[in-house]
């Protein structure tokens, strides 16, 4: 294949793969259909045919690739059997559902978002991805501007005028920009696109993550902005990794200790809260009551507040509101019980320990964002959910970093479009 043409076709591929990333992070909302119905948790979002489609195709093309890469999909499975056990952990959770069609439609989405994570690691190296994902985000930042300037009964919650733009809800506008921001910054620092276009990506996100109003970007953003030099200093150096990590370890733990001993009600008041997080406290109690009835299997995969088990709970008003606990630790035991929490454990454990090895080998940009992002999703996994959560970026990156970590990318030889795994290391650093 002649050069013109390979460039050609890595250029349709980023017509396929730039609309399909806007479509994880939440871009198109407003095009399908009312974004303040969309905007309830996004429960409308997922239930939305429209987005059902949109998502089907982007998932059918990704298993399309599979067929003419099967080794490197075998390998990577391989390399990865929690996950793989997970997965087929969530496609049989219909069999006890009291809703089963919903929850194996649903199961069939998150599949087909993991399948979309191993196109990406299959095709990208990470530096061409989080490049990518910068140019997303700047669109999603220009999109949310524009909407709000010229839209603004959609850009704007009528919840305190907060700026929502294009992503439907303030919370998740506010969650998904601080990741964007985390990804813009990485790129920028890494010089992996035009400086220019990494900072205005960045200040767009960090605009939004303020302009949100929501308190748990709020705090969770200056909670990664403490905890990133801690991170960097983590980075290959003459100083022994085991010293390093105990500094580390005694800082963050001492510091969050003497937080929550001290400064926790200020806290509280700073960012316009109670001590009940908003009614967050009072929906765990209900919730955990209710799950109590199916505390092994649970109610299967994103079926919980819709089936039997949440009709124990109390009908508050929140309850025909809310169609998460807000808390993605709680979802998961709701929705899969102590034994699908059992197999996803491992899975991050092993993305954590992944990340941490290519941090502390390495002087790289490239090498904090693992560890960074992972922080951030189970920070936000305490306030809200994130994981598992099918059609989202979120899911898409996790499966991404636990791929693009895993053994078989750190032991070739010499690269190869199946070995794009991980950037090449020098030898002197892979054998550290």
């Amino acid at each position: 294949m002649t050069q013109h043409a390979h460039a050609s076709n890595r250029t349709g591929e980023y017509l396929f793969v730039m609309p399909a990333l806007l479509l994880m992070i939440g871009v198109f909302k407003p095009l399908f259909g009312d974004v303040n119905a969309l905007s309830v948790m996004s429960a409308g979002y997922f239930g939305n045919w429209q987005f059902q489609v949109a998502s089907g195709v982007v998932y059918a093309v990704a298993l399309a690739v599979f067929f003419f890469r099967p080794a490197a999909f075998t390998q990577l499975w391989a390399q990865n059997k929690w996950l793989l056990v997970f997965s087929l952990f969530i496609l049989i959770s219909p069999l006890w559902s009291d809703s089963p069609w919903v929850a194996f439609r649903r199961a069939l989405a998150l599949t087909g978002t993991t399948v979309f994570a191993f196109y990406l690691v299959l095709r990208f190296r990470p530096e061409e991805l989080l490049a990518l994902l910068t140019w997303a985000f700047l669109l999603a930042g220009l999109a949310s501007l524009l909407t709000v300037i010229a839209v603004p009964e959609i850009g704007i919650s009528p919840i305190a005028d907060a700026w929502r733009g294009v992503l439907g809800h303030k919370n998740d506008t506010g969650r998904i920009m601080v990741l964007g921001a985390i990804v813009c910054g990485v790129a920028t620092a890494a010089r992996l696109v035009p400086t220019p276009v990494g900072w205005t990506a960045f200040t767009l996100c960090a605009l939004f993550v303020v302009m949100s109003q929501s308190r748990a970007a709020w705090v969770s953003a200056a909670f990664l902005i403490v905890l990133m030099p801690f991170l960097w200093s983590l980075r290959r150096s003459p100083v022994s990794l085991a010293f390093r990590m105990m500094v580390v370890a005694i800082v963050v733990c001492g510091g969050f200790a003497v937080f929550m001993t001290h400064y926790t009600d200020a806290t509280l008041v700073l960012i316009g809260r109670d001590d009940t997080l908003t009614g967050r406290t009072n929906i765990w109690a209900e919730v955990i009551t209710a799950g109590v009835e199916r505390p092994w299997l649970g109610a299967g995969y994103r079926t919980f507040f819709m089936g039997a088990s949440a009709d124990s709970i109390d009908r508050i008003a929140w309850l025909g509101y809310f169609t998460h606990a807000h808390n993605s630790y709680l979802d998961l035991w709701l929705d899969l019980g102590f034994v699908g929490a059992a197999i996803l454990t491992p899975v991050i454990a092993t993305a954590l320990y992944r990340s941490m090895r290519r941090l502390t080998v390495s002087r790289d940009a490239v090498g904090l964002l693992f560890p960074l992002f992972l922080v951030y999703m189970l920070v936000f996994g305490l306030v809200t959910r994130v994981f598992p959560e099918h059609g989202t970026i979120t899911w898409v990156l996790f499966v991404a970093t636990l791929l693009y970590l895993s053994p078989v990318g750190r032991t070739r030889a010499s690269p190869s479009p199946q070995e794009w795994i991980t950037p090449r290391q020098p030898r002197s650093t892979r054998n550290a």
